[in-house]
């Protein structure tokens, strides 16, 4: 799993991720490109 750090990203699904190993984490299952837009909640 990801460590539970929280550093919240923005992605460019307009959601916000509590750090970006979440997000990778979320990329991997679905299967979407998502990028980070912002290094802060969206």
């Amino acid at each position: 799993g990801c460590p539970r750090d929280f550093s919240p990203v923005c992605g460019s699904d307009m959601s916000t991720y509590p750090n970006e190993c979440t997000l990778c984490m979320k990329i991997r299952e679905d299967g979407h490109d998502i990028k980070i837009i912002r290094d802060e909640p969206c």
